[in-house]
């Protein structure tokens, strides 16, 4: 499970802060524009979104066509 540093970056970069809930698949948090990843802000652990599901303990690509997990 991905995690932010205790810089508070994503993958090298800081997310942007989403404050305003959008939807299930648009939660609101932490969102970094280079993996598509959302992050929990109180947390800062990875959570689900329009492009990573969790699957198996681990978070995979979702497939933009089923949204199913990319295998």
């Amino acid at each position: 499970m991905k995690k932010l540093d205790e810089k508070g970056r994503c993958c090298g970069r800081k997310p942007l802060v989403y404050k305003r809930r959008q939807g299930l698949l648009n939660p609101s948090g932490l969102f970094c524009c280079r993996c598509d990843r959302h992050f929990d802000p109180e947390t800062g652990e990875q959570i689900e979104n329009f492009a990573w599901i969790l699957k198996d303990g681990e978070f995979v690509e979702r497939d933009p066509i089923t949204r199913e997990a990319r295998t």
